[in-house]
């Protein structure tokens, strides 16, 4: 298959954007949209030792509690700010896939920010497509969910 194909819209032969594709912004690494769920039942040391390989790409702080048992960690903005968020992304998924040793990127799942308007929305559709639309829940002990 040509480079050029993936380019191509399914309904008809007129190209599209690179940016228009699904895995744009994807990193080198698999990714996924990842939520922490509260579960008392969960395997706090299965997850840390998972998580050890992992790399986690955060908003506002949706995923600290996965700070310490992730291989590397970055807020994108710890104080919610959608224009810092969007400033940071492009480089914050090279970061991520350049840390040595990590197997996977966790990205904060904004999902539901996609549908509003303003700059917040355009951040979430930029890690939605660095996941590929993968998703992920992560159980935790003791988390609010």
């Amino acid at each position: 298959r040509q480079v050029a194909d993936a380019y191509k819209k399914d309904d008809d032969d007129a190209a599209c954007a690179p940016g228009q594709l699904l895995t744009h912004y994807a990193p080198r690494l698999p990714a996924a949209l990842a939520t922490v769920a509260s579960d008392a039942a969960a395997d706090d040391a299965k997850s840390d030792a998972y998580l050890g390989a992992c790399v986690v790409v955060d908003f506002h702080g949706r995923l600290a509690a996965l700070e310490k048992p992730a291989l590397a960690y970055r807020d994108l903005s710890k104080t919610g700010d959608a224009a810092e968020a969007a400033a940071a992304l492009f480089e914050t998924l090279r970061w991520a896939e350049a840390v040595p040793d990590a197997k996977n990127v966790f990205l904060a799942d904004l999902s539901e920010e996609r549908a509003s308007a303003g700059l917040v929305a355009g951040v979430a559709d930029r890690i939605f497509r660095a996941a590929s639309g993968n998703l992920i829940e992560i159980p935790r002990r003791g988390v609010l969910g």
